[in-house]
């Protein structure tokens, strides 16, 4: 929760991001209930191996019942980051998923290759009050 307080606390700064082919719209992401975000500042020298680690991450979460996923590299002053999101249709899902041997094995070849900061966030509806 400490790393996430400078990005909740400070101004808004978006950043721009290219997405990789295949990758799920946004909107599909965020129409799911839960989503696991990965973001490296200082990528930029280890893109094709963080590509293929992605890929495996993705190989062996899509066993696991992931919705959807998007990955991208940073255009406009943010070239070297990478921003990678995994989504669920809920929490329960994103918990097992995170807790599968698999996955973390996985996840931790990608922490290897660079600085990565790791986010996990539910999404609720709420009904409309008009």
């Amino acid at each position: 929760m400490g790393a996430f307080v400078p990005y909740a606390a400070a101004k808004a700064q978006p950043q721009l991001f290219e997405p990789t082919p295949n990758s799920s719209s946004f909107q599909d992401l965020l129409a799911q209930g839960a989503a696991r975000i990965f973001i490296a500042p200082a990528a930029a020298s280890k893109k094709s191996e963080i590509s293929a680690a992605w890929s495996k991450i993705l190989e062996t979460v899509g066993k696991d019942g992931m919705a959807g996923q998007w990955s991208g590299w940073g255009v406009e002053g943010d070239e070297g980051t990478w921003a990678g999101i995994l989504s669920w249709k809920g929490g329960e899902e994103l918990e097992r998923s995170s807790t599968n041997a698999s996955v973390v094995e996985a996840v931790q070849e990608l922490k290897g290759l660079a600085e990565l900061d790791e986010y996990e966030v539910s999404f609720t509806s709420t009904p409309d009050s008009a």
